[in-house]
């Protein structure tokens, strides 16, 4: 866990330090095939699921997302469960960003957001 934590924070500082323009660049033409393949993505995970699992909606999300950026490889890593658990943790924890993600999640299926 402790090496797929050290990957995440150094590629994150990696993107950082490129500052937010090569950023933002990255993320129109994207890691995995752009942003509208991870849309697509998520979109079709989503729509497999039952209208009122939040829960597994958001952890979806996280996973998707999480593979996107650092690659296929991360599905490999024994740390990748416990890394998106946590991070779901967070976002629970902040009913702002829990909303924004409940609004993102909304807005992915078409499904309204209450």
């Amino acid at each position: 866990m402790g090496a797929l934590r050290r990957r995440v924070l150094d590629t994150a500082k990696s993107e950082h330090r490129r500052g937010a323009s090569a950023v933002a660049g990255a993320g129109a033409s994207g890691p995995a095939g752009g942003i509208e393949a991870l849309r697509a993505r998520i979109v079709e995970r989503l729509e497999a699921l039952p209208r009122d699992d939040e829960a597994r909606a958001a952890r979806i999300f996280v996973e998707s997302v999480l593979v996107w950026e650092f690659g296929e490889a991360l599905l490999e890593d024994p740390g990748f469960a416990l890394l998106v658990e946590q991070v779901d943790e967070r976002i629970a924890a902040d009913k702002a960003l829990r909303l924004q993600l409940r609004g993102v999640l909304g807005d992915l299926t078409g499904r309204a957001s209450s």
